[in-house]
């Protein structure tokens, strides 16, 4: 759409917080991969400027995202349960190591992957293929959604809870899946 896939995530971040705050729980965040940002949990009618103010600021980075190292600074700071939400954009290549960091997280939170489809990716696979460079298209993005689902899969064995959506659908997919968990008591 209109709107960079990180504007979608930061959106989506925003309705949930939102909605957490009214529902009486405790909003924190910590980012990696480049900026690395910690804000304690907030709770209250202050809350929300206090997560925008954190926010507001908050820019991509080609840096690499090193989820071990992420999960071990959340592992430290965070001592109480809590519903751990992972944004991300999933990769083939992150499959090893995401799934070893959130199965650490797993043994003190109730973790959820949430990560972003790319639309030219989802495209891709479903156009016509006429010529060779499109049969090239189609084959590398249908490989590279193998990839996700069989990582979103492994998660979904290990109880790992997971959001695959795209970017227009990021916020209220999201949001409606922390209704789902809060309504069923998980948190």
């Amino acid at each position: 759409g209109d709107l960079p896939q990180f504007d979608h995530a930061l959106n989506a971040v925003l309705l949930v917080s939102h909605i957490a705050l009214k529902q009486g729980d405790k909003v924190g965040v910590k980012s990696f991969g480049g900026t690395d940002r910690w804000l304690p949990p907030v709770k209250g009618g202050h809350a929300m400027p206090v997560i925008l103010n954190h926010l507001y600021d908050y820019q991509t980075t080609s840096a690499p995202s090193d989820f071990a190292a992420a999960v071990e600074q959340l592992m430290a700071r965070q001592r109480r349960r809590a519903l751990v939400v992972v944004l991300t954009n999933l990769r083939g290549e992150d499959g090893k190591e995401l799934i070893g960091a959130l199965e650490v997280l797993k043994t003190r939170h109730l973790v959820m992957l949430a990560s972003l489809k790319e639309k030219t990716v989802e495209d891709s696979a479903t156009h016509s293929v006429e010529v060779f460079p499109g049969a090239l298209r189609f084959l590398a993005a249908d490989r590279y959604r193998s990839e996700r689902r069989e990582i979103l899969a492994a998660l979904g064995m290990r109880g790992i809870l997971a959001l695959d959506s795209t970017a227009q659908e990021f916020a209220v997919a999201l949001a409606n899946r922390y209704l789902d968990v809060k309504t069923a008591g998980k948190i």
